[in-house]
């Protein structure tokens, strides 16, 4: 019990410590949707359960059908928030979840006979830079990971009440839960294959488990309708009707290779070092290998699956490589000389990874705009506009940045540029064209079709600017570095 929980510490000191010379590289708060969950969470500590959420009206999340489809973490995430300053709130917050996912791997590997739970810490680092920046947001990704993991533990110790509390956890932390359907299909076909036995129960487990998570539900029953919607949106569909995050798009192949090159390396070893008889034999190995498969599947679709793929290809090489771990194996390395520079190549190797990607994910996170970019913009409307005044924004990114400094104002359109298309197709249609400067004359559209006295714009909306500057009923009220502010008058000189 002490060796244990002496190697899940040196994990996560390991872990933390690396994790933490990446969180704190910049000041900044990785990924424009962290600035909605951690406000998310500063409203859940002082709300509770269900929040109103009254700040995107035209919308498919205004206060009637809003569903928090991320509570769990915004719970998570709350405690976090009660010094009152949500930039380290997501800073801390995230290091302290991806620190935890990172030893949870190591000592699940561990559990099922994989020793050396610090060298599957330090090989994380090693499998991709982008891996390490989305374990670096104040997001679910990291949910994500900690739940495909003890899926997997209960999965292949059939165990399917485990099971069932991973799937109702996994439905209130992150929409994505539905990834634990082919997952599970995976561990029926692999006790199939190993064990010629039906787990059926594990099935049941999922199903139940899925189904407690939307019924018990503060938003229920408007999760199950926003939920299917949105995968309808996002997972049927062959291409996108509007410009979604640029985690929905895919790699050029070159780029999936430099980005994920470790990942991809450890895959390759591990079915080189598999023959025939041992898919048969090991199922956790059959699993991994199945599992990494899919998620390399879809990660050709679509970048946001490196986050499935690369700790899926770290789990597949580590059983892959089980048998070369023992003590044995190890004995015939030191005896030879051939083997020890074989090793010794490898650490470098895994050195220069680590290295690589740590370094990469560093400057990414100094690139993100600064936290308090929008500060001085949402301030100056918070304090110069009516409770629940709408405020006309130039990009749905937008949302969240001035959401995590203002929620005095309500807004157009934020989180998925398709929660207005979908909720009016024609007022979105003439949003974008204003956003980017086709209309000539927007203000009465400003103002009566989307209701707003006030248009917020960064400086990168050149087009709109140049309308704005050119409108005698559109004053410039504010601007600084980042954002600048305009007033729409009924009539110019008003």
């Amino acid at each position: 019990m002490a060796k244990n929980l002496g190697m899940a510490v040196s994990c996560l000191l390991l872990a933390g410590v690396l994790l933490a010379s990446i969180q704190f590289a910049s000041p900044n708060i990785p990924g424009f949707d962290g600035f909605y969950h951690i406000k998310m969470a500063r409203l859940t500590l002082e709300q509770g359960m269900p929040l109103e959420f009254p700040y995107l009206p035209l919308t498919i999340l205004d206060s009637e059908r809003f569903s928090d489809i991320h509570m769990l973490l915004h719970v998570f995430q709350a405690p976090f928030t009660w010094h009152g300053d949500l930039r380290r709130a997501a800073k801390v917050s995230s290091l302290v979840f991806a620190t935890i996912a990172f030893t949870l791997i190591a000592m699940i590997l561990f559990r099922h006979g994989i020793r050396f739970p610090q060298l599957w810490v330090l090989l994380l680092f090693a499998v991709s830079s982008d891996f390490l920046y989305r374990m670096a947001m104040p997001r679910a990704p990291v949910f994500g990971v900690m739940f495909i993991v003890l899926a997997f533990h209960f999965i292949i110790r059939r165990q399917p009440l485990g099971l069932a509390v991973v799937s109702t956890l996994f439905v209130w932390t992150y929409r994505s839960f539905l990834i634990l359907i082919p997952l599970v299909g995976i561990g029926i076909v692999t006790h199939y294959v190993t064990r010629k036995s039906l787990e059926y129960k594990l099935v049941i487990a999922l199903v139940a488990g899925i189904a407690i998570g939307m019924v018990v539900n503060p938003y229920f029953p408007i999760d199950l309708q926003f939920f299917f919607g949105d995968v309808a949106r996002k997972f049927l569909s062959e291409g996108f009707a509007t410009e979604v995050g640029g985690e929905w798009y895919t790699y050029g192949t070159w780029e999936l290779v430099r980005v994920c090159f470790g990942a991809l390396l450890l895959f390759a070893v591990g079915v080189w070092l598999t023959n025939r008889d041992e898919w048969k034999q090991d199922p956790a190995r059959l699993y991994w290998f199945l599992s990494a498969a899919l998620w390399l599947a879809l990660l050709l679709r679509s970048r946001r699956f490196v986050e499935y793929f690369a700790p899926s290809a770290l789990m597949f090489f580590a059983f892959a490589t089980r048998s070369w771990l023992e003590e044995s194996a190890l004995s015939q390395v030191r005896k030879r000389r051939s083997l020890q520079l074989l090793a010794a190549a490898l650490v470098v190797m895994i050195a220069w990874a680590i290295f690589h990607n740590v370094s990469v994910t560093r400057h990414d996170m100094r690139s993100e705009p600064p936290a308090y970019a929008y500060r001085g913009a949402a301030t100056w409307l918070a304090r110069n506009t009516e409770k629940d005044s709408r405020v006309f924004h130039t990009d749905w990114d937008d949302f969240p940045m001035l959401f995590f400094d203002n929620t005095h104002n309500t807004y157009i359109v934020g989180l998925d540029p398709d929660n207005l298309r979908v909720a009016n197709p024609e007022m979105f249609e003439r949003w974008q064209a204003i956003s980017v400067g086709d209309v000539m004359r927007p203000e009465d559209e400003i103002l009566q079709t989307f209701g707003a006295e006030y248009a917020f714009t960064d400086r990168y909306h050149r087009g709109f600017i140049r309308v704005a500057e050119r409108s005698p009923r559109m004053i410039q009220v504010y601007a600084d570095a980042h954002t600048l502010i305009y007033r729409i008058l009924r009539q110019p000189g008003e």
